[in-house]
């Protein structure tokens, strides 16, 4: 989840955007899981669902993403 997190923050950066998000895990009588609401931004070139796709592919883990006025993201590894 760090990983994501700070390759996130530094794609946003790059572009002049402040990375906004929020985290939860759940585990309790379940697989441990992971959800994420992000801000979603759009660079000209690609949106932060593109950024997630390529950051998780390398690391992987299972995506589920919904697009709303924000992200959701859920994470499963």
């Amino acid at each position: 989840m760090k990983k994501l997190i700070d390759g996130l923050r530094d794609r946003y950066q790059r572009y002049g955007f402040a990375l906004k998000y929020i985290h939860a895990t759940e585990y309790n009588n379940k697989a441990i899981h992971h959800h994420l609401i992000i801000n979603n931004i759009n660079d000209g070139k690609k949106v932060t669902s593109d950024y997630i796709r390529e950051l998780t592919e390398r690391n992987g883990m299972g995506i589920e993403l919904t697009a709303g006025a924000n992200l959701t993201v859920g994470l499963m590894r």
